[in-house]
């Protein structure tokens, strides 16, 4: 979700930059419309839209490092306790999501509602190819579909200028109250993206372009029509969702009027953008995929390419999680993978097996080979075993077996093939009695547990960022 957000946003951000730089001072208003609308409707499909293209081979990364079952344990309980927060931060995210749609929801309904209550308590009346609606409230003419809302008593006695009505008559049958109903619309659920509020504003502003045009075409007076723009140009409010006479700014829509359009600059323009639109989806739908044969065995391994499970298995997965979770500190909560039974893990591993690659990831735990979980083997110096004899900053561990740090006394770095430091959650048990855990192996045991653990068959359950990291390497 998040990568699909950032591809949408650049996307849009780079195509509003081309209309901003390149086409929205040209007097191609038709055109720009037409882009504009284009843009977003690009910006939110293109990310969806993926082309891969595979390369040459490359080499075979070294085999994956994970943690034996005689050290996972120590780092599963900060593990689920992070996917934990994360799921919490994930709430309170589409919390804060949700609540702002809804918002906004309620607030383009009510709009729409008072237009139409506007409508429906008034008079109406027939003018060319709109309806005119007679209120009695003070205010300049807007228009909102085929409606033209003009003040009565200011109607009924010609103070409206022809010009006025024009101006919004053009809104209303070039249509340009879908396109206002569209942006608004989509910003309820894309609000997150800030680009598209720009757009919103470029969408409005092309409106007034084009019924300028159309009013200055048809009456032929464009200094007369400046002035009685600039004399209707005050602050007054308009109803939203609609098009008025007297949208600011005033001086860009003077400027447009003046300016000499050039059909050849026009055209030009117009045939550069499309190669660049076409340069930007490549970027955004192309990709280059590595050949690897050992990838591919893996992706065979751990990730499924079929449609995926139902909800319902998917609830079960979780259910037999959810029954081995326990309660610590903080209010946090801790999995133990040595407490599921051997029916259990048989069920899961049937489950996750015949998930989706996206089903899977979205686990808190997978299933890996188990001969994927050796240690790789660390050299430890004279300086880091002179450390670990403070006990008040270091709880050591030799062999899978708790002891007492004076014992490193009886010890060279040299008879140690594996040194792993983690450091202490807040609400571990031992946490203020030292802050360190240092596990160390001796050479033989090393090379006894290395050979145990290379030969073991199956699967094991783990985090799924251990999953996750094999699926990437």
């Amino acid at each position: 979700m998040i990568t699909y957000i950032l591809k949408f946003i650049i996307a849009s951000s780079l195509l509003y930059i081309i209309y901003y730089s390149f086409l929205e001072k040209e007097k191609i208003y038709r055109f720009n419309r037409f882009y504009l609308l284009s843009s977003i409707l690009f910006s939110i499909v293109i990310p969806f839209i993926s082309i891969s293209i595979k390369s040459a081979p490359i080499p075979i990364s070294e085999p994956i490092i994970l943690l034996d079952n005689g050290f996972q344990n120590f780092n599963i309980q900060s593990t689920t306790q992070s996917a934990t927060d994360i799921n919490i931060l994930k709430i309170v995210i589409w919390g804060v999501y949700l609540s702002i749609s809804l918002f906004l929801l309620y607030r383009y309904f009510r709009n729409i509602f008072a237009v139409l209550f506007n409508i429906k308590n008034n008079k109406t009346v027939a003018y060319l190819n709109a309806r005119l609606v007679l209120t009695n409230e003070r205010h300049y003419p807007f228009s909102f579909l085929k409606y033209i809302f003009v003040n009565s008593d200011e109607f009924e006695k010609g103070k409206i200028e022809d010009e006025i009505l024009s101006h919004e008559l053009t809104h209303v049958n070039q249509k340009h109250s879908f396109d206002i109903l569209f942006i608004e619309l989509l910003l309820i659920f894309t609000w997150i993206n800030p680009i598209l509020f720009l757009y919103r504003r470029a969408i409005q502003l092309n409106h007034e372009f084009l019924a300028d045009e159309s009013v200055i075409r048809g009456s032929g007076k464009t200094l007369e029509y400046q002035y009685l723009l600039v004399a209707k140009s005050d602050h007054n409010c308009k109803p939203a969702l609609s098009s008025t006479f007297n949208f600011l700014p005033i001086k860009k829509r003077i400027i447009m009027m003046n300016k000499n359009y050039s059909p050849r600059i026009a055209i030009i323009k117009k045939i550069v953008v499309v190669p660049i639109i076409v340069v930007i989806g490549f970027l955004f739908t192309f990709k280059i995929v590595a050949q690897n044969i050992e990838s591919e065995i893996e992706k065979n391994q751990f990730a499924s390419e079929k449609e995926g499970v139902s909800q319902k298995l998917l609830d079960e997965y979780q259910t037999i999680i959810d029954g081995h979770k326990k309660l610590i500190r903080n209010g946090k909560y801790s999995t133990c993978l040595t407490d599921f039974t051997k029916a259990e893990l048989e069920k899961m591993e049937v489950i996750f097996d015949q998930m989706s690659k996206e089903q899977k990831l979205k686990q808190e735990l997978g299933f890996i080979p188990s001969n994927t979980m050796y240690l790789k083997e660390v050299a430890l110096s004279n300086e880091q075993l002179e450390l670990y004899k403070d006990s008040k900053m270091y709880g050591v561990w030799i062999n899978e077996k708790r002891v007492n740090n004076e014992i490193l006394n009886k010890y060279k770095n040299t008879d140690f093939s594996h040194a792993n430091v983690s450091k202490l959650e807040k609400n571990a048990k031992n946490y203020g009695k030292h802050y360190y855990q240092v596990n160390l192996m001796t050479n033989d045991y090393y090379r006894d547990y290395k050979n145990e653990v290379t030969s073991r068959e199956g699967r094991t359950l783990v985090p799924i960022g251990m999953y996750k990291k094999i699926m990437q390497d």
